[in-house]
């Protein structure tokens, strides 16, 4: 009978959560204890399942090293299930040749399929072995079907809203042409429902080297406390710039590290009076005209009308803990229950933002879609830009 060894803070749930193998499995708590037992064992696994997680990082690091300094222990096919989706742990398993990688148990299906495609006699044990499923495809894998009522909602409410406002959308394209030089649109970068990545549209509204500036203005971000600023003071700058890159490509991992690190780890990263913001910017943004544009993104199924804020990758990835994941079960949308409350009940805080969020992913329906819908109206003219 075949062996799977199972490593993690919890092993045994790796098993116990419904994993159906025809196998004999092993467990073990550090990656260094399974390490020792293979070495002065005869017999080696025929898979090792690892559970990755930011606590268990350092031990997965120290393993891996340690099988692939040696030929006999490097052709045991080694899967990383994570209980969420994260861009660190993906990075992280990539930069250490893992190309499996589930989230456990939502990918329970899939992990099972691969798991006897390894096992079988005939699957080749070779670095040369094809695998399909690889890491950075893995996420994109989690399907999370819009209700039906939803889905047909917002193509008809999208469609009617193009066609009655097309006029102001044309007029809007103009003026900002006018104004200041660049695209008319502003393309990033967002995590939606299931944290998918696509191409966010919004009316541009800054500058085209406000990117630039951002570094200069990150102590002015509303999401940072007095005390976080304060302790700065007398802090020699970092030298970051990894934000803008977060919306429009890879960045390197290093440099993300400093400037999640330099912005105190607050999540949302906001400034009010913002300097970079063009005349006409200030318009659309307190009419939220400068949102229209993603009735496209609805259309084309990335968003709804209704749910909560697709976010730029560098603050969806510090949501990716088992406090938050959950607020990205929710469909993304261009209104939600954080843009109505933030008038009525000053949701202006972090953690009121979050905890909407995730109240909102839990409770959806039509007639709260409904509400939300008749209150965005006039929270658009009391909201703070965002």
């Amino acid at each position: 009978m075949k062996n799977i060894a199972c490593i993690g803070k919890d092993p045994f749930y790796i098993k116990e959560e419904g994993l159906v193998v025809n196998a004999s499995f092993s467990f073990f708590r550090l990656g260094s204890a399974f390490y020792e037992y293979i070495c002065s064992s005869n017999g080696l696994p025929d898979l090792i399942l690892f559970e990755l997680s930011h606590e268990t990082r350092d031990d997965f690091m120290q393993l891996r090293y340690l099988l692939l300094k040696e030929p006999q222990f490097t052709s045991i096919p080694f899967i990383v299930i994570s209980s969420y989706p994260s861009l660190q742990l993906l990075q992280l398993s990539k930069k250490f040749q893992i190309k499996d990688y589930y989230i456990f148990p939502a990918m329970l299906g899939g992990l099972e399929k691969r798991i006897l495609q390894l096992l079988s006699d005939n699957h080749p044990t070779t670095e040369a072995a094809q695998r399909p499923t690889l890491a950075a495809q893995a996420i994109t894998e989690m399907k999370f079907k819009l209700p039906l009522w939803k889905r047909i909602f917002d193509i008809t409410g999208a469609s009617l809203l193009i066609l009655l406002s097309s006029p102001i959308l044309f007029l809007v394209g103009i003026l900002i042409k006018l104004e200041s030089r660049g695209p008319v649109f502003y393309i990033s970068k967002r995590a939606g429902q299931g944290f998918r990545v696509f191409d966010f549209y919004k009316f541009r509204s800054m500058r085209t080297d406000a990117d630039l500036k951002l570094v200069d203005l990150k102590d002015q971000n509303h999401y940072f406390s007095a005390a976080a600023v304060d302790a700065k003071v007398g802090q020699v700058p970092q030298a970051v710039g990894t934000i803008l890159m977060m919306d429009h490509g890879p960045v390197d991992e290093d440099k993300f590290i400093q400037e999640r690190d330099a912005t105190d780890g607050q999540t949302f990263f906001k400034i009010k009076n913002d300097p970079r913001i063009t005349r006409i910017g200030k318009i659309i943004r307190a009419t939220s005209i400068d949102e229209m544009p993603q009735l496209i993104n609805v259309l084309k199924g990335d968003m709804s009308l209704v749910g909560n804020r697709p976010l730029p990758l560098y603050e969806a990835e510090r949501l990716t803990s088992d406090e938050w994941i959950e607020r990205f079960s929710a469909p993304a949308g261009i209104t939600g229950l954080w843009q109505v409350s933030k008038g009525k009940n000053s949701a202006e805080t972090e953690e009121e933002r979050k905890q909407l969020d995730i109240t909102y992913a839990k409770k959806y329906n039509f007639w709260l879609d409904m509400k939300i819908l008749l209150l965005t109206l006039p929270a658009a003219f009391q909201r703070a830009d965002s």
